[in-house]
C-alpha cells in the first residue's frame, strides 16, 4: 500500500469517527455476571419470604444433615456455572472450544448427582431422613407454579444486556439463562418448601430445568419467526 493511499485511508477513519458520540465501556463479563447472579438470588428469597415463611426448622436441617447440605451446594454449584456459561456466552469467541465442554460437563454433573441424590432418597428412603419429622412440614400449595413464575424476571433482565453485546449463540445464551433463573427458586425451595425427595424433585427441580428449555424454545420461536418476517417482506 502506498503512502498516498495510507494517508486516504487514515483520514477517510478519522473522518467517519470524528462525530461520533462517545461511549461507557461494557462492564466486566465476570463483574456482570456476579452482580446478575447475586441481585437475581437476592430477589428470588425476598419474594418467596413475602409469599410466605420458609419451613420451620430448615436451616437447623441444613446444618445438621450432610446429604442435605450437599444437596444445597450441589444446586448453589450448578446455578454458578450456568450464570457464568451464560455471560460469557453473550460475547463471541470468549468461551473457547475446551471451555465449553468443560463448562457444560461442570453444569450437567452437578444437575445429575443433585437430581440422583433426589431419586435414590426417594427410592431407599435411609434413615437420616427421619430428621424431617414430618415430611409435610412446610408445604406451600403452589410451589412448583412460584419456580416457574418467580424465574421470569431475571430472564428479562438479561435482555438489556444481550441487547449491549453480539450475541452470536441467542440459543445457547437463552438455555443458560433460562436453567440459571430457574434453578434460583427450584433451589431455595428446599428451605421454603416441604421436604420430600419426591416433591423436591418434580415440584422443584424439574420445574427449575424446565425453565431453561421453556427460554429456549421461546428464543427458537422468536428467531424463527423473524427469520420469515424478513423473507416475506
Amino acid at each position: 500500500m502506498s503512502s498516498r493511499d495510507s494517508s486516504n485511508r487514515d483520514a477517510l477513519i478519522s473522518a467517519l469517527s470524528a462525530n461520533l458520540p462517545k461511549t461507557k465501556p461494557l462492564m466486566n463479563i465476570y463483574t456482570l455476571a456476579a452482580l446478575w447472579i447475586s441481585l437475581s438470588a437476592l430477589y428470588v428469597m425476598t419474594v418467596i419470604h413475602l409469599v410466605g415463611p420458609i419451613r420451620p426448622g430448615a436451616v437447623q436441617q441444613l446444618l445438621s444433615d450432610p446429604v442435605f447440605l450437599v444437596e444445597t451446594l450441589l444446586g448453589i454449584m450448578a446455578i454458578l456455572f450456568t450464570g457464568i456459561m451464560a455471560f460469557r456466552s453473550m460475547i463471541p469467541g470468549l468461551t473457547e472450544r475446551r471451555a465449553r465442554v468443560v463448562g457444560i460437563c461442570a453444569i450437567v454433573g452437578a444437575l445429575s448427582i443433585w437430581g440422583s441424590l433426589y431419586a435414590f432418597n426417594w427410592i431407599v428412603q435411609p434413615a437420616w431422613l427421619t430428621v424431617f419429622q414430618d415430611p409435610m412440614l412446610g408445604k406451600r400449595d403452589h410451589c412448583m407454579f412460584e419456580v416457574l413464575i418467580y424465574a421470569v424476571p431475571p430472564i428479562l433482565v438479561t435482555v438489556y444486556f444481550i441487547r449491549r453485546r453480539f450475541v452470536t449463540r441467542p440459543r445457547e445464551t437463552a438455555l443458560w439463562v433460562g436453567l440459571c433463573a430457574g434453578l434460583m427458586p427450584a433451589l431455595y425451595m428446599q428451605l421454603a418448601c416441604m421436604y420430600s425427595p419426591d416433591h423436591s424433585l418434580v415440584f422443584h427441580l424439574l420445574p427449575g430445568v424446565a425453565v431453561g428449555a421453556i427460554t429456549l424454545g421461546a428464543v427458537w420461536l422468536y428467531t424463527l419467526l423473524r427469520k420469515r418476517g424478513s423473507y416475506d417482506g
